[in-house]
């Protein structure tokens, strides 16, 4: 503990008005997230990022949950300030994202695959583009782990899915052709409920 963060005798960064408590590494980075608390006893966490990241983006989602992003390596990582603790989410992803947060759970998506394919355009030319396999995982605040769900999986040619929470079990998300769908959570991963 204390308000300066050191790796191999070097200072790295400090800050006058926080208590440095933790700092792990982002895997397959140089940086660094830390766990802080500020003069008013509030925990949050930090990126001291290395000279390779410079570019590399973290940002807080809720109190409890930050995003990194890299757009030059493509890897994205979530956080969760859980039990006092850093805890990274499924720190074995590179593109965890997404994260959609209400009050009793949370939600974001991994692109699991990613294909080339060829499709039809309005005018009925064939083009190239990619196609985007993403999987779902819930977190439930109360608990530690995420849950997968492995049945569920959703296919579009854009790289990012919004998720919206419709209620207090369910979430939809809208595909580019404007084709909506809402997902049941109950249905895949009672447990969490």
């Amino acid at each position: 503990m204390g308000n300066g963060i050191y790796l191999e005798k070097k200072l790295l960064d400090s800050h006058s008005q926080r208590v440095i408590l933790k700092i792990v590494n982002i895997k397959s980075t140089e940086s660094h997230v830390y766990l802080f608390r500020d003069q008013n006893g509030v925990l949050g966490l930090n990126i001291v990022k290395a000279e390779a990241d410079r570019d590399a983006r973290f940002w807080q989602i809720d109190p409890e949950f930050y995003q990194y992003s890299n757009n030059i390596t493509g890897l994205k990582r979530i956080f969760r300030i859980f039990q006092n603790n850093i805890q990274p989410i499924l720190p074995y992803l590179r593109t965890g994202s997404g994260v959609t947060s209400a009050a009793t759970h949370v939600i974001f998506y991994h692109i699991a695959d990613s294909k080339e394919v060829i499709r039809l355009n309005a005018s009925g030319q064939e083009i190239k583009t990619r196609l985007y396999t993403f999987r779902l995982h819930v977190i439930n605040r109360k608990l530690g782990d995420s849950k997968s769900i492995e049945n569920l999986l959703i296919q579009d040619v854009n790289y990012r899915l919004k998720l919206v929470w419709e209620d207090e079990n369910s979430v939809s998300y809208k595909l580019s052709n404007g084709e909506k769908y809402t997902v049941d959570l109950l249905k895949y991963v009672p447990e969490l409920f």
